[in-house]
């Protein structure tokens, strides 16, 4: 048999523990882990997948357990376990498969995995890569948390990405979030262009086409820019009649008006933007 090799993070010598060590778990590729049943005993809802009914004997023999995970999995398992900070990101196939691996050793996901615990750090970067499956993940065991921070990952997620497998883990109610999230983006786009600033009655013409033109610079569609500036001329047109025609209180109306026309022409304009997740994105705003 194969000489097992200590885990540089969990070997014989660490300070893990006030007692020593009483278990040796050994991964699929030989490195063994030194760990302690009470700790473990404490966390686990099943006894460690029912390897462990009991503590040992504190100065008793160490128990050799041979597992199926590698050592990446467990490394991950029993960092979590111990709340130890990984000094290293393990990789997100080894964060996702340990997952898993928490149900079958009684890890209660929902605990383990949130703001302040050793695994949160590593699955927040895996989402700036990998933010579906992240999310799929979050869905899966209603991490609140980590869902609304892979979601500000997806607001240019094409729904034909989200495979049957995604769908399935992630569950109907995050599925259902996931594919509202862009229109809500969306609409709440909307309302902070629609809500114009107060108009002036008084306001000279030259000063609205002086503040209005400039919107033009960041439209790099020709046939956008011509529409916003026939729109702009035709706002100082009518406004110059507006000021003959109207007393003063109808000024006041029609000039709300022609500002909440010219902030749907100019989301009309950068439409096709959003769609594609090109809009400048907020990471408070983008949550699920």
């Amino acid at each position: 048999m194969a000489t097992s090799v200590p885990s540089p993070a969990f070997h014989p010598t660490a300070n893990l523990d006030s007692y020593p060590s009483d278990i040796v778990v050994t991964s699929s590729d030989r490195i063994a882990f030194y760990v302690h049943s009470r700790r473990i005993l404490s966390v686990s809802t099943n006894h460690f997948a029912s390897l462990l009914i009991q503590p040992l004997p504190i100065g008793g023999k160490l128990k050799v357990f041979l597992l199926g995970e590698d050592s990446q999995v467990l490394n991950v398992v029993f960092h979590t376990i111990y709340l130890k900070p990984f000094g290293q990101s393990p990789s997100p196939v080894a964060v996702f498969v340990a997952i898993d691996a928490f149900n079958k050793y009684g890890i209660p996901v929902d605990q383990y995995i949130r703001p302040n615990t050793p695994l949160f750090p590593p699955l927040l970067a895996h989402a700036a890569n990998d933010p579906l499956n992240v999310y799929a993940v979050a869905g899966q065991y209603n991490l609140y948390e980590l869902a609304a921070a892979a979601s500000a990952h997806l607001l240019a997620l094409d729904p034909e990405d989200v495979t049957d497998e995604h769908a399935v883990r992630m569950g109907p109610i995050y599925l259902k979030r996931l594919l509202l999230l862009r229109p809500a983006r969306k609409r709440l786009l909307e309302e902070l262009l629609l809500q114009g600033p107060s108009p002036t009655p008084n306001l000279p013409s030259a000063t609205i086409q002086a503040t209005l033109s400039p919107i033009g610079n960041h439209i790099g569609c020709r046939d956008c820019k011509a529409a916003l500036d026939e729109r702009i001329q035709q706002i100082v047109t009518n406004w110059e009649k507006a000021r003959v025609r109207f007393e003063l209180p109808e000024l006041y109306i029609v000039m709300l008006k022609y500002c909440r026309k010219q902030y749907r022409l100019i989301l009309v304009a950068q439409s096709h933007r959003i769609s594609q997740g090109l809009w400048p994105q907020d990471s408070e705003n983008a949550r699920i």
